[in-house]
């Protein structure tokens, strides 16, 4: 058996079979029932949700809202947050590129950022220009613009986004470690919590916390943070800046960055991992899942946009 190489054109068309064979066998909602199955090794209540998990599994095969799409496009985000008078907290955009042959190499920083701007989690983190492997970084962009990645989680949001790449500025320190993630939790506009990420590319950790900075109980599926992070000074910006930017949504993550004491917003996040979230039990799932309202008549949270 040939060795597959993570990154490679035959390591992506192995993904693409998988994602192929799930979408032929599965719809919508038989897809989601099994991710939760698998993810918690119990059946969901699709006609009575109750936690989180059910609530986003259900959001996220039902809800195709527009603002909702344009918020979770990396791309039309900077309009949002520009419309919303918070332009400051962008970070440096160095150009917007419909495939691996428009970017010029030369015309951006050594250190970048490139993200599929119609997927999560689709990145590639530059460190130093001279050490790219083309060959693996063309596979991973066409991957990228081969698929539509609502077919990979089935959230109805992405379904229609235009595919494009977006370079960014690099927001790591010199030693090359990415800053933490303040990813903050937002229940009807009201921030609820903050997880916090750390050393995500080396040995990821994470921990929550609620808006007073006092540990959750949750359990996460990453260790703990080794040490308890201090207290942001700019804590109070950070939660007002996630509560603006989610208003009239029922649910959404504003995940920001803090370097050299400036904020800087990241992405919005409606679906925390795929709505497959793990808290270390069903009672805090549960617990969770309260603070959010749906409507079970028609299956869709109540505020989505008419």
């Amino acid at each position: 058996m040939p060795i597959i190489i993570k990154g490679s054109h035959f390591y992506y068309r192995l993904i693409e079979a998988k994602v192929k064979y799930y979408n032929l066998r599965y719809t919508d909602e038989e897809f989601i029932k099994y991710m939760y199955r698998k993810s918690f090794k119990m059946e969901m209540d699709l006609k009575n949700p109750l936690t989180f998990n059910e609530k986003m599994s259900l959001f996220k095969i039902k809800w195709n809202d527009s603002t909702g799409s344009s918020c979770a496009d990396k791309v039309s985000l900077i309009d949002f947050i520009t419309k919303k008078g918070c332009e400051k907290y962008l970070n440096i955009v160095h150009g917007i590129y419909s495939n691996y042959k428009q970017i010029n190499f030369k015309e951006i920083p050594n250190k970048f950022a490139l993200k599929s701007s119609h997927a999560s989690g689709w990145n590639f983190i530059c460190h130093d220009k001279s050490k790219i492997v083309h060959k693996q970084l063309k596979a991973s962009i066409a991957f990228w613009n081969r698929n539509n990645y609502y077919l990979f989680w089935r959230e109805l949001i992405y379904k229609d986004m235009p595919k494009r790449i977006l370079c960014e500025n690099y927001l790591g320190n010199n030693q090359n470690q990415e800053p933490d993630d303040y990813k903050i939790w937002c229940f009807h506009g009201a921030p609820l919590y903050i997880e916090v990420d750390s050393n995500r590319s080396i040995e990821h950790q994470q921990e929550i916390f609620d808006i007073e900075w006092n540990n959750m109980p949750f359990k996460t599926r990453y260790p703990l943070l080794s040490k308890k992070p201090e207290k942001p000074i700019q804590l109070k910006e950070m939660l007002e800046l996630a509560a603006h930017l989610s208003d009239g949504f029922c649910f959404v993550r504003v995940d920001l960055y803090l370097v050299n004491n400036k904020i800087y917003v990241g992405e919005m996040t409606f679906f925390p991992r795929a709505g497959c979230k793990y808290f270390g039990s069903y009672e805090y799932d549960l617990m969770v899942g309260s603070y959010l309202s749906i409507n079970s008549e028609i299956n869709i949270l109540q505020k989505t946009n008419k």
